[in-house]
């Protein structure tokens, strides 16, 4: 007798992979360092100025060494620096206009 998969599971791996793709992964809460970096990328996005993509990605490494960063804010950072060099600079300005709005907290009215 063959055996049919569990439609709960199929269902349930088809959201997970179409959250994926639509790019509905969230960024947690982030430092102000972050929040600055981030803030910094969505300009030169904009500009699509090498130049200080180079120098921000300098600065990243920097934040390594020190404490104003987590590890995983460093790597949230270095995907999008890496989005921009590959020369997706809408997608790398998305990532981190996200990155900034994850941070906004709803206020009651």
């Amino acid at each position: 007798m063959k055996r049919q998969p569990n439609i709960l599971i199929i269902l349930a791996l088809a959201a997970v992979s179409f959250g994926l793709a639509s790019g509905c992964t969230g960024y947690g809460k982030v430092s102000d360092r972050t929040y600055e970096l981030a803030k910094s990328l969505v300009t030169i996005c904009n500009l699509k100025d090498e130049q200080s993509l180079s120098k921000l990605r300098s600065l990243i490494e920097e934040e390594k060494s020190g404490a104003a960063m987590t590890p995983k804010e460093i790597t949230w950072l270095e995907d999008i620096v890496e989005k921009a060099e590959s020369g997706s600079w809408e997608s790398a300005g998305a990532m981190a206009r996200k990155l900034m709005e994850d941070q906004a907290t709803p206020t009651g009215g």
